[in-house]
């Protein structure tokens, strides 16, 4: 690669190589900083993002630790006077955002028409929430946790994978609840809570079934990557969370894990050599369920709800409030009827339109457009893990068609691993070591990782 530059690593240690250097040389870590205390918060908040049914005094742990992160991170940033660089397309939909709130608050929605409106009345009634408080969260998970973890691994680019592998074992832990408690093996679900869904369809510890589906869907790819670096650990993972997307019951989440494993292997090259465990994996579930347990089928069989009476009814109330959503941005195309309105639509692209109307929709767009580029530029971080990053976030907008996740943060891990990864290569008016004035971004992406 001539004059290049490359990342040594491991799943707890990045470095940069020079070229020609030799790379078993050892390069000392430099002492630890506030920075490197919020990447270990943001490596709890990854953890627990998925558990979004636990709460602590009526917070989730996983937001309370992301809160911390970004304080001690920045924190630290302006007392260096070293302000972190982040991606600007991060901060278009924090721009939509507030543009959104504004304009609401000087002019309200006609309370005429919020009267005729069709809700689907379910425990989550979630149009009571102050929209400032929603956008708040919201711009927590979109916008600050990418620039957070960006800061942190321009200090140190381990904290990278380090905060992925947290995020799919968190989504593993919570699909393995699911399963164990639907099995009847365990009852974790009812006593960390305090209470069950309501319905024959796993949710493990997140609140709702359908949660618990695309939070191991997303994960799936990331745990393919995982498996290349840990192959016993990465297959754990793997299975784990396509299991738990089967007992969510989530129709989305089953398609998802199927679609992001051959994304995976049609775009990471690398992965195709866990193909072999990949079908040793298959085959034993299969063996187990026809000749050992064969009465799992049976009980599993509901859980696949493409055909059932229950699929049906549920289609009908998405149809309906899909059609209301488009009488939302009907009413206002600009800006929407307000961020309260962005999780009512059962389609995260509708509720984006109804909401924000085409400002919200064209710039959050953007972010995922945007960000899926940046993978792609920065594949060759730690063996291409920005490409099973970006299926990631594939899978999670072809399921947003028919689910309404879209201000979660274990949604937006993803999207923070791809900034994170592009941050963490020298900008064009920094320089490399021994390469005093040749080192450009260009350069430092292609290494010899990605040859192959």
């Amino acid at each position: 690669m001539g004059n290049s530059y490359g990342y040594q690593s491991t799943m707890g240690r990045s470095r940069l190589i020079p070229p020609g250097a030799n790379v078993a040389t050892t390069i000392r870590p430099g002492k630890w900083t506030l920075t490197d205390v919020g990447g270990v918060l943001l490596m709890a908040a990854a953890l627990t993002s998925p558990w979004n049914a636990l709460s602590i005094a009526g917070n989730r742990p996983g937001v309370l630790f992301l809160v911390l992160a970004a304080i001690l991170i920045a924190f630290d940033s302006l007392a260096a006077r070293a302000p972190g660089r982040t991606r600007a397309w991060i901060w278009l939909p924090a721009l939509a955002v507030a543009i959104v709130l504004g304009v609401h608050a000087v002019v309200p929605v006609d309370p005429s028409y919020l009267l005729g409106r069709f809700e689907y009345v379910t425990a989550l009634d979630v149009t009571t929430i102050n929209p400032w408080v929603r956008a708040g969260q919201w711009l927590l998970a979109m916008t600050i946790l990418p620039a957070v973890l960006a800061h942190a691994a321009r200090r140190r680019p381990a904290w990278v994978p380090r905060v992925i592998s947290a995020w799919v074992v968190g989504a593993a832990v919570s699909g393995l609840v699911a399963v164990l408690d639907f099995a009847g093996i365990t009852n974790i679900s009812l006593t960390l809570l305090g209470f069950e869904n309501g319905l024959s369809r796993g949710a493990g510890l997140s609140f709702h079934p359908n949660s618990l589906g695309i939070s191991c869907a997303i994960a799936a790819p990331a745990a393919l990557w995982i498996m290349g670096r840990r192959r016993w650990l990465g297959l754990l993972l793997v299975a784990i969370t396509s299991a738990g997307a089967i007992f969510s019951g989530s129709r989305a989440a089953q398609a998802g894990v199927i679609v992001g494993i051959l994304l995976v292997l049609l775009f990471a090259t690398r992965s195709r050599r866990v193909i072999p465990w990949l079908l040793g994996l298959i085959t034993a579930v299969v063996v187990y369920a026809l000749v050992l347990a064969p009465s799992i089928i049976e009980q599993t069989s509901e859980l696949f709800r493409f055909t059932s009476t229950n699929a049906v009814q549920s289609d009908e109330g998405r149809a309906a409030l899909a059609a209301q959503a488009l009488l939302d941005f009907q009413h206002s195309p600009l800006h929407g009827l307000g961020i309260e309105y962005v999780l009512l639509a059962h389609n995260i692209y509708l509720q984006l339109l109804a909401a924000g109307g085409l400002l919200l929709f064209l710039a959050v767009g953007s972010y995922w457009v945007l960000s899926i580029r940046d993978a792609w530029k920065a594949r060759g971080f730690e063996h291409g893990l920005t490409v099973y990053l970006a299926v990631g976030v594939v899978v999670w907008l072809l399921g947003g068609w028919v689910s309404n996740q879209l201000i979660d943060p274990f949604l937006y891990f993803p999207v923070a691993g791809i900034v994170a990864a592009y941050a963490a290569a020298p900008r064009n008016d920094e320089t490399a070591p021994d390469e005093p004035d040749k080192a450009r971004r260009g350069r430092y992406m292609r290494s010899e990782f990605t040859r192959s």
